[in-house]
Formats: C-alpha cells, sequence, structure tokens
C-alpha cells in the first residue's frame, strides 16, 4: 500500500501492531480518524493478526476492504486503486 498509513484499509492493520504515530497527507487524516473511532484496539489486534497470516497482496486487500465496508459501510475508500 503505497503512502500506507493514509489508506482505510492499510491503518487498521498498522493499528492492530502497536503503530500510533501515522505519517500521511493531511486528506486521509479525517476519514482515518472516523475508522478509527468505530474500531476498537483487540478488533484492530485481530485484524492484525489475520493479515499476517494471508499470502498474496491481492488476499490482504481483499480482506480489508471488506473489513471497511464492515466497520464503516459509508466510507468512501481513497484508495480503492490500489
Amino acid at each position: 500500500c503505497g503512502e500506507m498509513a493514509g489508506r482505510l484499509r492499510c491503518g487498521l492493520p498498522l493499528l492492530g501492531m502497536g503503530l500510533r504515530r501515522l505519517s500521511m497527507s493531511p486528506a486521509f487524516v479525517p476519514p482515518l480518524k472516523d475508522l478509527i473511532r468505530r474500531v476498537s484496539q483487540p478488533m484492530t489486534s485481530v485484524i492484525a493478526d489475520r493479515v499476517l497470516q494471508m499470502k498474496t497482496t491481492q488476499e490482504i486487500r481483499d480482506y480489508l476492504t471488506a473489513e471497511v465496508r464492515q466497520i464503516w459501510p459509508e466510507a468512501t475508500l481513497l484508495d480503492t486503486g490500489g
């Protein structure tokens, strides 16, 4: 995930892995904050653990996209291209 922290689907496992300081373009801050408000730390840990078990980038992308959609169906995935 290029500029990983700012991508909604990439932010979840990063938080689950314990990262608390993320660098991103200002445009990504509000949507990521909104997503973070909708999840618990234990939930992000489960997501990170599952991602670490996956073998392909596509598998990870599909899983994280589905998780974001489940957590926040109205979210606009600014990173749908890759």
